[in-house]
């Protein structure tokens, strides 16, 4: 059970029936409840990949819900799979970013899903997937290195810690 930002439920149903060692099949669906726990509308997600395990994340704003799967092999992070999801019709586009780099923060608003990753050194990638087109454009963030000789914990990053307005904190 997922809530939805801006009020409603997302719930998952079904299972994870694996077939063979090399395969496995997905059988999965997503009910949307609006905010007075109404059922406005199922979809099946049927996914075929073989993953040890998966992490789940949803995002939504005021148009669209998004359900991003990402697979797991042991030692390997495979492609995320998303599933956009129309907040009032329910209707489905699924995409998927090829970087098999973990996404350390997803973000959305109006116009834009985000995707920022960073890395040991200090470099920062924000994807900006449209959310009408699925066009992705990439920037590199220039953030300044962290020069803190008192920090007990030697704290050698930035982090982030949210995004509101158009602004991202770190």
């Amino acid at each position: 059970i997922f809530q939805i930002d801006e009020g409603g439920l997302l719930v998952m149903t079904g299972k994870k029936a694996f077939i063979n060692i090399e395969s496995s099949v997905h059988d999965r669906s997503i009910h949307y409840f609006n905010s007075k726990m109404q059922h406005m509308w199922s979809k099946s997600l049927l996914e075929n990949y073989n993953a040890s395990y998966e992490d789940w994340r949803v995002l939504s704003n005021g148009q669209y819900i998004y359900f991003i799967t990402t697979p797991h092999l042991p030692g390997m992070t495979l492609k995320m799979n998303l599933t956009q999801m129309r907040r009032t019709t329910g209707r489905t586009k699924k995409f998927f970013i090829n970087d098999n780099d973990d996404p350390k923060a997803l973000f959305i608003d109006e116009e834009n899903l985000y995707v920022l990753r960073y890395f040991e050194e200090e470099e920062f990638i924000l994807n900006c997937i449209d959310h009408k087109t699925f066009k992705e454009t990439k920037y590199t963030l220039n953030v300044p290195s962290v020069k803190n000789d008192a920090d007990c914990y030697k704290n050698k990053r930035w982090d982030f810690l949210g995004f509101n307005e158009n602004a991202i904190f770190m």
